[in-house]
This record gives structure tokens, C-alpha cells and sequence, in this order.
């Protein structure tokens, strides 16, 4: 499966809240979940075998 999946480009989701982004190009971010929180992301995939997965996580502090 080569290529991108956006994160808040989930096909179904239960409590996710998702905002724009501050990176080049603009868009959206998933910006908050907690627990019990989930968001569904359909794929095809051409081949069975093992995959690369990367995740771009951020961080912020909750006051």
C-alpha cells in the first residue's frame, strides 16, 4: 500500500475533533482525541506481507 493515509481523512470516527493546521499548504490536523476515541481508515492493499508504517505525531501541552 504506497502512499499517504491524512489522518483526518477517516472514512468514520467517535469523538475525534479535528482543526487546521499551521503547516505549509494549510488544511487539517486531528487535534484532539481521548480515550475511547477512534477513527476508521479503509485500505487497499495490493499484497499481503510485511509493511513500513510512519506515524508524524505532535504534542502539545493541555491546560
Amino acid at each position: 500500500m504506497p502512499g499517504t493515509v491524512q489522518a483526518e481523512t477517516y472514512a468514520s470516527m467517535s469523538g475525534v475533533v479535528i482543526e487546521p493546521t499551521t503547516d505549509t499548504g494549510g488544511g487539517f490536523n486531528v487535534g484532539h482525541t481521548d480515550n475511547n476515541d477512534w477513527m476508521r481508515y479503509p485500505v487497499n492493499v495490493p499484497t499481503s506481507g510485511a509493511y513500513t508504517v510512519q506515524f508524524r505525531v505532535a504534542q502539545g501541552s493541555r491546560t
